[in-house]
């Protein structure tokens, strides 16, 4: 729940996207939806989603190439 404010920071306004949070037992589920005209666009929102995400891992090797 904690980074709900943080991703839709990132993600932006309402038409390229938003973010939702929701309790399931004792786990909590964050649904991140993008739209982005291209794939630069797309890719500049989502690393640094990724990025806070995914904590001090950083980002997948496979993205870093």
């Amino acid at each position: 729940e904690s980074l709900l404010e943080p991703a839709r920071a990132i993600i932006g306004d309402s038409a390229a996207g938003g973010a939702s949070f929701w309790s399931v037992g004792r786990s909590g589920k964050l649904l991140a939806r993008l739209t982005a005209g291209d794939g630069y666009q797309l890719r500049k929102r989502l690393v640094p989603l990724v990025e806070l995400l995914n904590g001090r891992a950083g980002l997948p090797k496979l993205w870093s190439l």
